[in-house]
């Protein structure tokens, strides 16, 4: 392991784990490893490289066991495609700018999400909800800020530039 993951692991705090929470977390790792054939990360990075914490870790794993195994190696290998993109940034002092403003955006979104599913610390914004209706609003007010000269809302509420 290197040390990076060993300090990613240190500061999730998965060298503190509980007896019960290192079987539930091996239990996991094992039974979604079977499923999909591949050595499993969890995808502990949040955006700009963030980890996760060692109960969302266990709980990322325990979501993901209800997934089929195609999808389940594609996020796979999505997330080491990322490891590997956060530590040669890290390496070589690239800080993707325009990146990071698209992660802030998207987080800023999320707060928006359905009632009942924010609780749950999950993102769900139904159609014409008011969560969807707030994410469009604000979407207007970002592209107007930009510059644009026109943002419309059409019939079926995507938000855009008029042609």
């Amino acid at each position: 392991m290197t040390s990076e993951s060993t300090h990613e692991q240190q500061q999730a705090g998965l060298k503190a784990c509980t007896p019960e929470d290192l079987a539930k977390l091996r239990e996991a790792q094992c039974r979604v490893c079977r499923q999909v054939r591949l050595a499993l990360h969890p995808g502990g990075a949040r955006a700009r490289g963030t980890g996760l914490t060692r109960q969302e870790i266990i709980a990322t794993f325990e979501r993901r066991l209800g997934h089929h195994a195609d999808f389940e190696r594609a996020e796979c290998l999505r997330n080491i495609d990322r490891i590997a993109e956060i530590r040669l940034n890290d390496k070589f002092g690239v800080e993707p700018l325009l990146g990071n403003q698209v992660w802030d955006c998207a987080e800023l979104l999320a707060q928006h999400s359905d009632a009942g599913y924010a609780e749950l610390g999950q993102l769900t914004v139904t159609y014409l909800t008011d969560a969807h209706l707030t994410c469009q609003s604000q979407l207007v007010r970002w592209m107007r800020e930009c510059g644009f000269d026109e943002v419309s809302v059409d019939a079926v509420g995507n938000v855009g530039r008029p042609l």
